[in-house]
């Protein structure tokens, strides 16, 4: 009887310590999932960043252009007699 009883534990320490190993398994797995899940973030912002400056600046040159472009009457102030 006791030496089912020590059979018994030794199987369920034997179950808990694989599951331990499981569990140790699956946190380093999340933790590389995470780190590379916060990179990809990173390279994602700071493409969206250097997207947003290109736009901005090109959007500005544009409109620098124009208005050195556009004809001298619209600057002029218009007097009502």
């Amino acid at each position: 009887m006791v030496d089912d009883a020590c059979m018994l534990l030794a199987d369920y320490n034997g179950r808990l310590a694989a599951e331990i190993d499981d569990r140790k398994q699956l946190t380093r797995m999340l933790s590389d999932f995470l780190r590379c899940q916060k990179e990809f973030l990173a390279e994602k912002e700071h493409k969206l960043e250097v997207r947003n400056v290109l736009f901005w600046s090109i959007l500005l040159k544009l409109v620098l252009a124009n208005v050195f472009n556009l004809p001298k009457q619209i600057f002029s102030p218009k007097v009502n007699i």
